[in-house]
């Protein structure tokens, strides 16, 4: 039995006819989407946003050492009175100061009592320490003594990355922690940084990465004491990728290498080309701006409008949707209906 393809052909050109009146309907709904000067204006200003660091919180998790206590090395001055026949003259405050440098095994030498223990004491513990020393056994009358670390001993440690102002700085033994260590180099970049890693002098492998405090975020955070030749590695916090989703051939992340310059044309292509069958007219370029909010400006890209995308600039963490539309949807159902009324059709003729 014959079979006639004529009235299948002419259902077929019919179908395909509405569905073509159809999409051209639709086609009107998506005008009139392109950019502001207002909203080009927003979008250069926005992002890149990186997490703020949170330096309140930093501050606040700094060692608290106390009152300063001496060390090996440092070198005290001591204002004692004049020992004359076991009175105190009253020329004490004429005389000149005594120097005592620290030894290592911890003491200053004092004239007539000797040796005095100081490392690991306070300023105000040293002088009741050397009063009690030469009273009464020395002096009838309590002396009246002050100290004060003429010279410090100090460690270095090296700050290097995104700090305003690396370089190798010489700390107290009262500084010798992290958070000193950072405010010493001027603190976080204004861009920020998210982790730190201290690389201890001598020791082998990498010690673990310390987060910093972020702005709305609630991250612990505490200060770690350093030694002498520390170096500090603060690194940058960069979004250094973009997104492409939608109707693209190969949709995902790609990265935004830093010195490169890419373009919402450069963005396209790197998720290999539009979706041919969406055709679609539009994308959009979604950033973020100070506020934590997201901006998302439309760009036309269809009808020879790429050529224009090359002048776009994005910034590392931009999203580009390519989205779907009622346009773009009425073209993908149409491409799909003459795809199965063409197969049909073909079934026919055979």
């Amino acid at each position: 039995m014959d079979l006639d393809p004529k009235p299948t052909t002419v259902g077929v050109v019919g179908a395909s006819a509405v569905c073509l009146t159809w999409l051209l309907c639709l086609a009107g709904c998506d005008a009139g989407m392109t950019a502001s000067p207002a909203q080009l204006a927003a979008l250069a200003k926005a992002g890149p946003v990186s997490p703020v660091v949170d330096l309140e919180a930093l501050t606040r998790a700094k060692l608290r050492t106390g009152p300063y206590r001496v060390v090996a090395d440092d070198l005290l001055e001591l204002h004692l009175p004049v020992v004359m026949h076991d009175v105190v003259t009253p020329r004490y405050q004429n005389a000149q100061p005594l120097l005592c440098r620290v030894s290592k095994a911890g003491t200053i030498r004092l004239p007539i009592v000797g040796e005095l223990k100081a490392t690991g004491m306070a300023l105000s513990e040293i002088e009741a320490s050397v009063v009690s020393a030469y009273h009464p056994k020395y002096l009838k009358h309590l002396p009246s003594v002050a100290a004060r670390v003429l010279e410090y001993h100090t460690e270095r440690v090296s700050v290097l990355g995104a700090v305003n102002d690396p370089g190798t700085y010489e700390l107290n033994s009262d500084q010798m922690s992290l958070v000193s260590a950072l405010m010493k180099a001027g603190g976080i970049v204004q861009e920020g940084a998210g982790a730190i890693r201290v690389r201890r002098s001598g020791a082998s492998g990498d010690s673990q990465p310390l987060l910093l405090p972020v702005k709305g975020l609630n991250i612990p955070f505490a200060d770690v004491a350093l030694k002498g030749g520390d170096i500090i590695e603060v690194k940058s916090l960069e979004q250094r990728n973009f997104t492409v989703v939608g109707l693209v051939n190969e949709p995902g992340v790609f990265p935004y290498p830093p010195g490169v310059r890419y373009t919402l044309a450069h963005a396209l292509a790197a998720a290999g080309g539009v979706d041919a069958g969406g055709n679609p007219q539009y994308a959009k370029i979604c950033r973020q701006d100070a506020s934590g909010g997201f901006l998302a400006v439309p760009f036309k890209i269809g009808g020879g409008a790429l050529i224009g995308a090359a002048n776009i600039p994005l910034k590392p963490g931009d999203v580009i949707a390519v989205e779907q539309t009622s346009r773009t949807e009425g073209r993908r159902i149409l491409m799909q209906m003459l795809r199965v009324s063409f197969g049909v059709h073909a079934s026919y003729a055979l």
